[in-house]
């Protein structure tokens, strides 16, 4: 072979020459030639490859070295002519034949002097490498050579099997540790040279190591229990591995094998722990001074932590041999057979859980069977419900399974669905609320009653009725009691409505009084004794929905259009009763806190929707209405006025949207009529001063003027309008109204206008229109553009004596004084006095 590397190396530096004198194409024949020569030596020669001395190996490897290619023209041909892969892959290969495991050992000594091997390989190639090649690139190709190396081999070390295993002895196992510590130095070397952390090699590696230790863990406490109660093997199996651990490589072997263990679960820890326990036991039992008594309770001790220990570790190998099964457990048909897999499966998981480890079974297929097959087992519920006993293989299964929970939210379920029975029969036959209220109670509390009895089979008295309950109580929450109001109450168009269920009240609340006298529970307890009760609430909570739609489709409605008072009147009237009824039975019916929330829920909307139609009301007699209509309309604003502070009493609502449509509805009203009673008097007075108001030549300098006949009528006119509004007065809703609106007005009034406060306030807010009215047409003359014109001295006497008229007539009828008419006199009278 080194005949062969000396002819190589000269083709090498053959090859070197003629590319560095510009001859590339003969270079490349000559690389050719030399990849193929050096291909062939490797084959032939690879098992004494490694032992070439390294001065005489190197000259060989420019022909694989990728820097060659900076002495070679044609570098796109360059990878086809440097072709690595048949160094890593064919070499690898070929030294694994060579070193690696070909036929099965059959010793401990054969096995170990196999590992030598590898690992002297391992070293070797890792060193000449490096050697060979600079640092990064030779750390590059030695991970590509080792790699593929150390993955085959720890394949092959997985895949080997145990002839000896029929006649092999507990010494042989814990002899066969050290392999595991031979193995775990060579991992500990591969992976410091390749600075690999994670890889298929590596598991495989760890895989093999871990077996070896609990193959001789097994065989350890199998020693023992199959021939317990002979104490003397439990010391003998501890001598043994005082023994083994003498060894350096067993005791590198099982130190990892703990660590490992203790980086998933609590086990590696409670194994260290209990062993611990065990050794100090089993040397006091083997004292020679130790009193006998003492040495049976020590070896006691000593049996029981055994028997702990034997049970974490078949836990774990149990479990751990349910890798294969929980595949096939997906493809399971779903039956009884499956429980009791089930149940062993759920044991497995429950000790581990306990343990604190991460399961390495799929423990969600099996939660997911564990769901199919309690789901199957749940189909079976509404056939078997009624029948007496039917439901107890279900409740085994689902105990068995640790799912009770289930199985009651089960029973919960289909009581759910008998109480819909329920409440289809009644609706067969036409009948009033109270009938089919009153049937129902009576039917739903013997259901409940019978039920009690069936859960008790499989719990106490107080949980089978909180369960119940929390199902009504669900029941009664979803709206399905709903629908027996909806049907029932379509035929009412009056108050039985209302009174029909409190008849349902009192009848139930007669039998739980009934009950409650012969010793019954509290008044304010639920429980199985007072269950009338408690469905009474149940049917009172469901009513309130359809209930309240039903009041309010009751309501008569504003008219659209204003048709009469009377008519108006009515309808207030029946607006006022509705609310009275409404509010008095609901808080008859339910109970003081739910009773009066219930009934504002009910008239809050009723009352809003009710006075929006007020505000939207059109008015198609306003072209005919005389001033008398105007004045009789504000008693309808005072009727509105005591249906609002009943309301406000009742629902104890200070402000609200519906409030604030009340009040602008009824002070308007009050408006109406105070425009159209200014209107019967400023409508007759001149529009434009200039009409009544002129200059005259032939009246006398020094004659005294009198009032125009239009502010005579005005004043005559405002006297009878004040007859007109006297007679209102009379009406006491008219005065309601008008003292609201005047208080209103008059933020100020700490108590209620009277009526001479209420028409003093009127009469001023008639008359200003009268003094707008007249003053504008003497301002008309007077003023232009803002500046007094000049005027004679008799039209001038005209304006005052008209004002002072007007403020005269005013006077006496007691009206407040008019800032600006005084002032209008008092510059008048000015004037005059300039012009003498």
């Amino acid at each position: 072979m080194n005949a062969k590397l000396v002819e190589l190396q000269l083709f090498t530096t053959r090859c070197q020459e003629l590319a560095a004198n510009g001859r590339p194409a003969e270079a490349l024949d000559f690389q050719i030639h030399g990849q193929q020569e050096l291909n062939l030596v490797i084959q032939q020669h690879m098992v004494g490859f490694c032992g070439v001395p390294c001065p005489m190996f190197l000259p060989v490897f420019p022909l694989l070295d990728p820097h060659l290619a900076g002495h070679i023209a044609d570098i796109s041909a360059w990878p086809e002519v440097v072709n690595t892969k048949f160094f890593t892959l064919g070499f690898g290969r070929e030294l694994v034949n060579a070193h690696g495991i070909q036929d099965p050992p059959k010793s401990v000594a054969e096995m170990m002097s196999n590992l030598e091997n590898f690992s002297h390989l391992l070293r070797e190639v890792s060193h000449q490498i490096l050697e060979i090649y600079s640092e990064n690139d030779g750390r590059e190709f030695m991970i590509s050579i080792l790699e593929p190396i150390f993955t085959d081999y720890t394949k092959r070390l997985c895949r080997m099997e145990d002839s000896t295993a029929q006649k092999v002895k507990l010494e042989d196992y814990l002899e066969r540790i050290s392999l595991a510590g031979q193995l775990s130095q060579i991992v500990d070397e591969y992976k410091e040279q390749t600075e690999i952390k994670n890889g298929q090699e590596l598991k495989n590696a760890k895989k093999w190591m871990n077996e070896r230790v609990k193959d001789a863990i097994r065989a350890s406490h199998r020693f023992v229990t199959d021939k317990m109660p002979n104490h003397g093997n439990f010391l003998h199996v501890l001598r043994f591995m005082e023994e083994a651990l003498a060894n350096e490589n067993t005791k590198i072997a099982l130190a990892m094998h703990v660590s490992d263990v203790n980086k998933e679960t609590r086990i590696g820890h409670e194994i260290s722990l209990l062993s611990s326990c065990l050794q100090e036991n089993m040397s006091k039992c083997t004292m020679p001074y130790a009193p006998h008594e003492e040495q049976l309770v020590q070896l006691d001790s000593a049996k029981r932590n055994l028997k702990q220990l034997t049970r974490l570790l078949d836990a774990r190998q149990i479990f751990d041999s349910e890798d294969g099964q929980s595949e096939k457990l997906k493809d399971r048909a779903i039956d009884d057979s499956l429980l009791p897999t089930l149940v062993a499966i759920g044991e497995n998981l429950k000790i581990i859980k306990e343990l604190g480890a991460k399961p390495k079974f799929d423990a969600e297929s099996y939660h997911r069977t564990k769901d199919r097959y309690l789901a199957w087992k749940g189909t079976e519920f509404a056939v078997k419900f009624d029948s007496p006993g039917g439901l107890d293989d279900i409740f085994d299964a689902f105990t068995t399974l640790n799912s009770v929970n289930d199985f009651f939210r089960l029973y919960q379920h289909h009581f759910d669905q008998s109480l819909h029975d329920l409440i289809a029969k009644p609706s067969e036959e036409k009948k009033s609320l109270k009938e089919i209220g009153s049937y129902f109670v009576m039917k739903a509390a013997e259901h409940f009653r019978t039920h009690i009895g069936s859960l008790c089979k499989y719990c106490d008295e107080t949980e089978a009725f909180t369960r119940l309950l929390e199902a009504w109580k669900n029941f009664v929450k979803n709206g399905e009691l709903e629908k027996l109001f909806e049907i029932s109450i379509k035929s009412y168009s009056n108050y039985d409505l209302l009174s029909d269920l409190k008849q349902i009240v009192v009848k139930a609340y007669e039998e739980f009084e009934t009950n409650e006298a012969g010793g019954g529970a509290e008044n304010d307890e639920e429980s199985i004794e007072n269950i009338e009760r408690v469905i009474v609430e149940g049917l009172l909570e469901s009513a309130k929905k359809p209930l309240a739609e039903k009041l309010k489709s009751m309501v008569e409605p504003p008219p659209l259009n204003f048709k009469s008072v009377a008519e108006m009147m009515s309808n207030l009237e029946n607006f006022s009763h509705l609310l009275r009824e409404v509010s008095h039975q609901i808080l008859e019916i339910y109970s003081e806190n739910d009773g009066r929330e219930f009934m504002i829920s009910i008239l809050e909307p009723i009352f809003t929707d009710y006075t929006k139609r007020l505000c939207r009301m059109e008015d198609s007699t306003a072209q005919k209405v005389k001033l008398e209509d105007y004045l009789e309309r504000i008693s309808l604003a005072g009727q509105l006025s005591q249906i609002v502070d009943e309301y406000k009493e009742q629902t104890e609502i200070k402000n609200g949207q519906e409030l604030k449509n009340a009040k602008k509805w009824m002070n308007e009203r009050v408006k109406d009529a105070i425009r159209a009673s200014h209107r019967f008097v400023t409508d007759k007075m001149p529009n434009h001063g200039s009409e009544v108001y002129k200059e005259s030549v032939d009246m006398p300098k020094s004659a005294l003027p009198t009032p125009q006949d239009f502010v005579v009528t005005a004043t005559q006119n405002l006297l009878h309008l004040l007859r007109f509004w006297e007679e209102a007065l009379a009406n006491e809703n008219t005065k309601i109204a008008l003292a609201m609106h005047v208080s209103d007005v008059n933020k100020d009034l700490l108590e209620s206008p009277d009526d001479d406060i209420i028409f003093v306030a009127i009469l001023d807010k008639i008359a200003s229109h009268i003094v707008k009215k007249l003053l504008q047409s003497i301002n008309d003359v007077w003023l232009t553009d803002g500046k007094t014109a000049t005027l004679s001295k008799g039209l001038v006497k005209e304006f005052l004596c008209d004002a002072e008229h007007l403020r005269d007539a005013l006077l006496d009828l007691r009206s407040a004084t008019h800032p600006n008419l005084d002032s209008t006199i008092e510059k008048l009278r000015e004037q005059l006095k300039s012009m003498s």
